[in-house]
């Protein structure tokens, strides 16, 4: 038998569905980790194109299976049952890691570290760099008091998390039926309400962004849904996880969680544009102002020049007439104009 080397042993998870773009530079990028002791688990949920045959091709070198389709929440219970790793990481099948990523990971863990993260570059559909660099502000330490506030806290998306086994498993398998999509945020927020986040000054992967930004909303991101989609779905994904947390943990949240400034900007466009579908009938100009402010001020990380900035966005955003709201919105997904901000921030 061989033997292990010395130090924690680390899965890195990647569900896939329909990636077969992507999947195979995905899994090379794990395979390349020069942390040694590491497992490669596949999952393909059910993938109708040619996924399943670019990741057997990989043989031995990773564990792969095959499943029919069941939604995100039913590809993470079945790579997370089949691994083995002290530690785990769910790399979505569009992102990279670094080849240091896991190395650098491991040497900041201390014996209560519950998550190491890490910022990600933004990559197109063809890996180029665009520059940009996510998440915008990343909290670390102790973070139970902005989970309390907003169900959330600052850090990047789900590949960008490594977890200890131990502060997850409890809560798996998770509801399908609850978690079709947005699956990663039960790692994220249970690992956070158990103990201190750690995270790395400097990207350790890459975020692809393959699909074009609906700048004509504000949205950001490969999963393109409507306004109130995008609302609702953060809604009741901020608001489950709080109560998963509450039930196993008896960490207790505020009974209305305030959004994220994210959220917030995207609750401010959509009562702009598309006022008649709003799914919030209480706001109003004024209350939107004022819960923007309330979001910023108990949102750490964030200076008082970016504060302003935003609150300026959204003012403007408010009480702009109609002929200057499409040009505000599309701001909201300008990569040049967060580098701004954060030069003036900084």
């Amino acid at each position: 038998m061989t033997q292990l080397p010395d130090g924690p042993r680390v899965s890195i998870l990647i569900c896939s569905y329909n990636y077969e773009a992507f999947v195979g530079s995905a899994i090379e990028s794990a395979l390349a980790q020069s942390w040694p002791n590491i497992e490669v688990i596949v999952v393909d949920d059910g993938s109708t194109d040619d996924s399943w045959s670019v990741i057997a091709s990989f043989g031995p070198r990773i564990q792969a299976i095959h499943q029919s389709n069941g939604g995100q929440g039913a590809a993470y219970n079945t790579a997370l049952g089949a691994s083995q790793g002290d530690w785990v990481i769910w790399l979505d099948s569009d992102d990279l890691l670094d080849a240091d990523c896991i190395t650098r990971c491991v040497a900041l863990i201390t014996p209560d570290t519950n998550k190491v993260a890490f910022p990600m570059r933004v990559i197109d559909a063809q890996g180029r760099a665009t520059g940009n660099v996510i998440p915008y502000t990343m909290h670390q330490g102790d973070v139970r008091p902005t989970l309390r506030r907003f169900g959330h806290y600052g850090g990047p998306p789900g590949s960008g998390n490594l977890y200890r086994r131990s502060a997850v498993e409890r809560f798996f398998p998770i509801d399908v039926r609850t978690w079709p999509t947005c699956a990663d945020t039960v790692p994220f927020v249970v690992s956070a309400a158990q103990g201190p986040v750690a995270a790395s000054a400097q990207p350790l992967g890459s975020y692809r962004i393959h699909k074009r930004a609906n700048k004509e909303l504000g949205l950001f991101g490969n999963v393109l849904e409507s306004l109130v989609q995008t609302l609702l779905r953060d809604d009741k994904r901020r608001y489950a996880a709080t109560a998963m947390v509450g039930a196993e943990l008896g960490l207790s949240s505020d009974s209305e969680l305030l959004p994220t400034p994210t959220q917030m900007r995207t609750r401010i466009i959509s009562w702009r544009l598309q006022h008649a579908t709003h799914p919030y009938p209480q706001d109003t100009r004024v209350s939107l102002l004022r819960r923007a402010s309330r979001s910023l001020a108990a949102w750490p990380g964030y200076g008082l020049a970016a504060r302003l900035a935003q609150l300026a966005w959204a003012a403007c955003m408010l009480v702009a007439p109609q002929s200057l709201v499409a040009r505000l919105v599309r701001m909201n997904v300008s990569d040049s104009l967060k580098q701004m901000v954060r030069r003036v921030a900084d």
